[in-house]
């Protein structure tokens, strides 16, 4: 029972619900918001549009003789309109790696939604997806929520359609096209006017592009192994539609738009391995009881955990460690453990007695889990109770040289009960 005194205190730290997950492990979630559309031009061939047509293509006049020709409208169709519906439901889902408790990697999926144009010479509707990848910079806020931010980028995929009524699309004098195919050949017809019909014309296309990807949000953890997040990101020139210049494949065909896409989720995730396994205590020989003797250890709290934190750190861990080897021995029938918690003075006691506590209470986990019997050690809280600073820091204002000042006040004491022959000798241990 050597390695279970002091191992009961630290562990009950890392047990606390936190929103970032624990390094080096894996979280899966969804998401379902508002996705919002902006700079919706929807514009198809011509001079400012992204329809256009193939070059040197053989075809036929309606005469019957054939031409061969690198011609182009002189005064090309080109219909344009705006979205009428720019909100929309946007979807999700992603899978992510905690690498650091700062830093996190996340590969998703997102449905951007769909928006329908409508205008005298078009009707039609553009959707996109894409798959994304990003790197997750966290920050906390408190011991449950984070903010954050994810850079990287978009694959996306769009596709476009547009159906039109020949009669939108007619050409006189020089140039004519076939108008049951807009990507069809170009003929050159000099002397006489084509007359439309009302036959409608339906024109598809898709396109596949990477855009730069940003996103803030914030993260609250509602359980060590749950997390809800809202999260907003932007995505801009989804598409390759709304560019006259853009060209998608060999036959220069191409309608659609280019929009930005803001896109503001609600998420959740599930963490995996955030629960610490306890190991099972070793059987020990039973020995003849000792006497008893009462020893009370005081170990910093600046060693043990960073600041308005209660999570170990590793070097409180190993000053921990330390500590508990020096112990002989504890009764695991007579001796008992006590981890009091304190705070310095900063802050309301309301918010540093809870503080206290849960430091206390990694202690005792840590202990616990080193072989300490739980039935024989328990935590305690005072918050600003007790200070041994006094008033030697009363006059100092600025407030990083307080919080030194006071360090001494931040401190978990540790009284054994039932110890024999225990070294005295405490490395980087105030008694």
């Amino acid at each position: 029972m050597k390695k279970t005194a002091i191992a009961v205190a630290v562990a009950t730290f890392a047990t606390i619900a936190q929103a970032a997950p624990k390094e080096n492990t894996w979280y899966a979630g969804a998401k379902l918001g508002w996705s919002q559309f902006n700079k919706t031009k929807f514009t198809d061939f011509g001079s400012n549009a992204a329809i256009s047509y193939p070059t040197r293509k053989p075809g036929l006049s309606p005469s019957g003789k054939p031409f061969k020709g690198d011609y182009r409208p002189t005064q090309p169709f080109a219909a344009t309109g705006d979205a009428i519906n720019r909100n929309q439901l946007g979807t999700g889902a992603y899978i992510g790696y905690q690498a650091t408790p700062y830093l996190g990697f996340e590969l998703g999926y997102d449905w951007l939604g769909r928006i329908k144009y409508k205008s005298s010479a078009n009707n039609g509707d553009f959707r996109a997806q894409g798959v994304q990848l990003t790197a997750k910079l966290s920050v906390p806020v408190t011991n449950d929520l984070d903010v954050y931010t994810r850079l990287g980028g978009m694959v996306w995929h769009s596709k476009a359609a547009a159906h039109y009524n020949s009669k939108d699309i007619s050409y006189t004098g020089e140039f004519f096209y076939d108008p049951k195919d807009i990507n069809s050949y170009l003929y050159k017809y000099p002397s006489n006017a084509w007359s439309p019909t009302t036959d409608k014309v339906n024109v598809k296309t898709s396109s596949t592009g990477i855009s730069p990807l940003i996103a803030i949000g914030a993260e609250y953890a509602l359980t060590k192994n749950l997390a809800t997040r809202l999260d907003y990101q932007w995505t801009p020139k989804v598409g390759r539609g709304g560019d006259g210049n853009s060209r998608l494949d060999g036959r220069e065909a191409a309608i659609g738009a280019r929009p930005n896409i803001g896109l503001l989720t609600v998420g959740i995730s599930y963490r995996f391995g955030q629960d610490e396994a306890i190991p099972v205590a070793t059987p020990v020989t039973p020995a003849p009881t000792p006497a008893t003797e009462k020893k009370s250890f005081t170990l910093r709290s600046d060693v043990l955990f960073n600041f308005n934190k209660s999570t170990l750190k590793l070097e409180g861990k190993h000053e921990l460690d330390n500590l508990y080897n020096q112990l002989t021995k504890i009764d695991p029938t007579q001796g008992h453990v006590l981890v009091i918690g304190y705070t310095d003075r900063i802050g309301s006691q309301r918010y540093n007695l809870p503080l206290s506590q849960k430091r206390a209470q990694s202690v005792v986990d840590y202990l616990v889990a080193k072989g300490i019997p739980a039935n024989s050690i328990q935590a305690e809280g005072r918050g600003k109770e007790d200070p041994v600073t006094g008033s030697a820091c009363n006059n100092i204002k600025i407030r990083a040289k307080l919080i030194d000042c006071l360090a001494p006040d931040r401190r978990v004491i540790i009284n054994i009960q039932g110890t024999q022959e225990i070294n005295q000798t405490q490395p980087k241990v105030s008694l």
